[in-house]
């Protein structure tokens, strides 16, 4: 099972990576070309077809994390935004932010309820879980929700909700260190 994990975790890099990188603009056309790819292989179709659904959820949650990223190196008073190892992504964290002295690491969430249950479970000191911010629905990856990259319009708007995010746990934070 823990195999499993890290080679799943792995993938993500290296889906994160290739989306990353922009070599290709659209989640149409990166999922397209596996299929062809695997198609070619000789893959049957039940198994093309799954390797679309996880891919397509396997490219959305990349896409949160990236976009959050972006969003994240542009919000005033953040000294720097690190992406982590596959060993801290199998602990939970995709994203490691500097604030006001305090280093955060982020499990970033493509909804809201995902982040609220995340946090509601069991996290180590310093880590936290954090909805992105963006929605496919609302033409953040723009208005099929096909871009891999987010707006810079919604870019934009997402750096306020970080910003008020990290003013929180840095208070938390700061909270708990006086107490011990």
């Amino acid at each position: 099972m823990e195999i499993a994990r890290g080679l799943g975790a792995a993938f993500n890099k290296v889906v994160r990576d290739i989306i990353s990188k922009r070599q290709y603009a659209h989640k149409s056309e990166l999922i397209s070309d596996v299929q062809g790819a695997m198609d070619c292989l000789g893959y049957g179709d039940e198994e093309i077809e799954s390797a679309y659904k996880f891919l397509d959820h396997v490219i959305n949650g990349m896409r949160h994390e990236i976009a959050a990223e972006i969003a994240l190196r542009k919000t005033k008073g953040v000294r720097a935004v690190h992406t982590t190892s596959i060993d801290d992504d199998l602990a939970g964290i995709d994203l490691i932010v500097e604030y006001k002295g305090h280093v955060i690491g982020l499990d970033i969430k493509s909804t809201l309820g995902s982040a609220r249950n995340a946090n509601n479970s069991d996290r180590d000191e310093g880590h936290h879980a954090t909805w992105s911010g963006f929605d496919h629905r609302r033409g953040d990856f723009g208005p099929y929700g096909n871009n891999l990259m987010p707006s810079n319009k919604a870019v934009e708007r997402v750096c306020s909700l970080y910003k008020e995010e990290l003013e929180e746990i840095s208070r938390n934070e700061d909270s708990r260190h006086k107490k011990k």
